[in-house]
């Protein structure tokens, strides 16, 4: 394979070279790509420009692109620490999400330990592998966890898009919204608790063939209200993906001024 002969970087042929980009599959030299080593995980810098591309902007390049791009000035500011650290300093009036967003990943015991307000707006996110297998792992998990979420959502699901029936995946005390798949992968549900009023949001609820598969809705307490979305995006589908969905919904929700939450799974191979 004419790949396989020439660096991909360089062009120039290659001798017992093994440094091969996860993503692409192409070959490189050690010195074009340093941060490839053999039978590594490890992606290109070409691979890494399209799938991230802030992946390379220190701090103060990102601020200055964040005030050009118009669409990313509706980005809440956050760390990545815990989602409710700052919750919990607001009052109890303030059962929505916050302005400023900090999240985290927590196993089970971490969050246990952390004992977080059952007072506050939260929100769990999980890519299940097939929700029909491990529905009873989930409601285990929450009981364990002793924390009612507002919101849970899970991308690659499973469930098929010509499914007639569905059973035995509900979870107590909440109503759900689904998107099926058109392959063996992927698939999106959000589940949302029966307090909040909530209704699905079809202009985003989507499911295109191997690309990408997505759950919105809008839920509403009091005189507040978010758009919640969950998005499972196919491999190799990156670029049909951000032109026509992604960065034509953001355009969307920020043009309406729509506070909202995006979850999800989204793959580099």
């Amino acid at each position: 394979m004419k790949k396989l002969n020439k660096c991909r970087k360089c062009n120039k042929k290659l001798l017992h070279c093994k440094n091969k980009c996860h993503n692409c599959l192409y070959f490189f030299h050690k010195s074009c790509e340093p941060n490839l080593l053999p039978n590594s995980d490890y992606v290109c810098t070409s691979c890494l420009n399209k799938n991230l591309p802030f992946h390379s902007l220190e701090n103060l390049e990102f601020l200055d692109l964040l005030n050009k791009k118009p669409r990313l000035k509706n980005c809440p500011s956050f760390n990545i620490q815990s989602l409710l650290d700052e919750m919990s300093k607001n009052n109890e009036d303030n059962s929505f999400i916050s302005d400023t967003l900090k999240s985290a990943y927590y196993d089970p015991s971490e969050f246990i330990s952390a004992k977080f307000s059952k007072k506050m707006f939260s929100v769990m996110h999980l890519n299940i592998a097939s929700l029909y297998k491990h529905i009873d792992e989930v409601t285990s998990l929450l009981a364990n966890l002793n924390h009612e979420f507002d919101v849970i959502t899970f991308s690659e699901s499973k469930l098929t898009y010509n499914s007639q029936s569905i059973s035995n995946i509900d979870i107590p005390g909440y109503t759900y919204f689904h998107t099926g798949t058109h392959t063996d992968f992927g698939g999106t549900i959000i589940y949302v608790k029966n307090q909040f009023s909530a209704k699905l949001l079809p202009d985003y609820t989507k499911s295109v063939k191997g690309v990408f598969e997505s759950t919105f809705v809008e839920i509403k307490n009091k005189n507040k209200c978010l758009t919640i979305g969950v998005i499972y995006r196919h491999p190799k589908s990156n670029e049909y993906f951000l032109d026509q969905f992604l960065l034509p919904t953001l355009d969307n929700l920020n043009k309406n001024k729509k506070r909202s939450l995006f979850l999800g799974t989204s793959t580099l191979i």
